[in-house]
């Protein structure tokens, strides 16, 4: 098979080497050419067994196939509980039981299809054959920058079945492939073959192929990658395929998450630096012992292993750098000190309709520039926009502080005989005379409260005074009914229930 492979743009064979009649012989077909059976008598004429086998038949049932593992694979993971949580992040995840009926619909459409047509093996049926030559061959390149095609084509000479007379066509493969995989792709022909070229009669400029570029006939096809004989993609791999585009989109998804989740208030260059340092030993091992030292390349070796050393630094920060962060929270075992926050706007953002992503900006109750943290759906579910809060922050594992967690102020029904707390509002309904005592509260979690910090206790009643005035069946005690106890928050966060 010739080396020589031309690449264009376009429809037509791109820059092919001239050939002349001293590079080609007359065009005279061995006399024992042999199109096989399955061309043999008139038309209609059956399908042969074998055609059921060929790599055109498997196609149209592995996409049947793909389409319905999928479908079952997003019925089954649509009820999972993590999948429902995920899907305020990844939008997708919540539509999930649509997407499986969508694909099993297609499904179906493309099995009726396949059951009432015959596509490709309708040469079989309707179609003649005649002998063709190979005058050149090439890729031609389509697609776009960001997806790239390749697609065989081959200049053909041959006799034409109504005038007899010598004709050179361009005649392409139906099937297109990934640019990239040029080099481990084969048409199987060669300059100066003869092969077989079929048409159906009633329209031969648009019909005529190289048969054995169809995938119609295992025992003539021509085609092959890697040196094996091309065949389609199985369901399994198929599958396989979008487990590993999803395992990836995960990994991104993490890094994105871990980012911001760990992210510490205070940096401190020497983890980083021992972190990002130790992650890269790996990356630049296996990329020095992966050098090809026999590749041809106007680079010398010193400016290769550089290069490759650069790059393997690069993958270290892209693994060190995250880690550094997660290992800082996530073995911080230092008691919660909390610090308070007025919140300023609650955000989200969503990219292409698929990814979305909450924030929170916030100032230090005392003044300060604003923040935006990146929280969970149930963090913004707690909060309003100018609202009141705490964050809590952590020491940190490696000496960076990091916030932990956002927490709301809620009110704690007191009961009647319980003493008196700081900054709690009595109140009553104008048609009955028990008192109502309430108390501001951290929301730590669902079983534990917390005490505020003492600079927020005027601000927070106020605000509740102001929000239950407003409702004239409701009656707030005077301030002089209430005990002001500004006991301190313990250092180590207990709770004053």
């Amino acid at each position: 098979m010739s080396d020589e492979r031309d690449v264009s743009a376009g429809g037509e064979l791109a820059n092919p080497s001239p050939v002349t009649e001293a590079e080609l012989a007359p065009f005279e077909p061995p006399d024992d050419f042999d199109h096989g059976d399955a061309f043999a008598g008139d038309p209609p004429r059956a399908i042969p067994p074998s055609a059921r086998k060929s790599r055109f038949v498997a196609g149209r049932r592995t996409v049947v196939w793909t389409l319905l593992t999928l479908a079952a694979a997003c019925w089954v993971t649509a009820p999972l509980p993590f999948v429902r949580t995920l899907s305020w992040y990844l939008l997708p995840l919540g539509y999930l039981d649509w997407c499986g009926l969508g694909l099993a619909v297609l499904a179906g459409f493309i099995w009726l299809r396949n059951a009432t047509t015959v596509g490709r093996l309708e040469y079989y049926k309707h179609g003649e054959a005649l002998v063709g030559r190979v005058v050149a061959w090439g890729i031609n390149a389509e697609g776009t920058n960001d997806a790239p095609q390749g697609r065989f084509v081959a200049n053909v000479e041959f006799r034409h079945p109504e005038t007899n007379q010598l004709e050179t066509r361009l005649v392409a493969d139906d099937d297109a492939f990934p640019l990239g995989e040029a080099a481990k792709r084969s048409c199987g022909v060669e300059r100066g073959d003869y092969l077989t070229l079929v048409y159906l009669p009633r329209d031969f400029d648009k019909t005529l192929r190289i048969h054995g570029w169809q995938g119609i006939d295992p025992d003539k096809e021509l085609m092959s990658k890697n040196g094996k004989q091309l065949k389609p993609m199985s369901p399994v791999a198929a599958l396989l395929i979008v487990l590993a585009i999803t395992a990836a989109f995960w990994c991104l998804l993490s890094f994105i998450y871990v980012i911001g989740r760990y992210e510490p208030l205070d940096v401190v260059w020497q983890p980083y630096a021992i972190g990002i340092a130790l992650a890269s030993i790996p990356f630049i091992i296996l990329m020095q012992f992966g050098i090809d030292r026999k590749a041809e390349t106007k680079w010398p070796m010193f400016a290769r292993r550089f290069g490759l050393g650069l790059l393997g630094v690069f993958g270290g920060f892209m693994v060190g750098f995250p880690t550094v962060g997660f290992l800082n929270g996530w073995l911080d075992k230092s008691p919660p000190q909390f610090e308070p926050i007025r919140v300023v706007q609650l955000w989200h953002t969503t990219w292409n309709f698929i990814v979305r992503n909450y924030e929170l900006e916030y100032t230090p109750y005392l003044g300060g520039d604003a923040k935006k943290k990146t929280v969970s759906v149930e963090t913004i579910d707690q909060f309003a926009n100018d609202s009141l809060g705490v964050i809590n922050v952590g020491q940190g594992a490696l000496g960076m502080r990091w916030i932990r967690g956002f927490h709301p102020i809620i009110w704690e029904a007191l009961g009647a005989n319980a003493e008196s707390v700081a900054g709690e509002v009595r109140m009553k309904f104008k048609d009955d005379d028990e008192i109502t005592r309430v108390a501001p509260r951290i929301l730590y979690s669902e079983q534990d409260l917390r005490p505020l910090p003492e600079v927020m206790l005027t601000d927070a009643r106020q605000r509740l005074i102001a929000q239950l005035g407003g409702q004239g069946e409701i009656e707030i005690l005077p301030d002089d009914a209430v005990k002001v106890d500004n006991e301190p928050i313990a250092d180590d966060g207990a709770a004053a229930k």
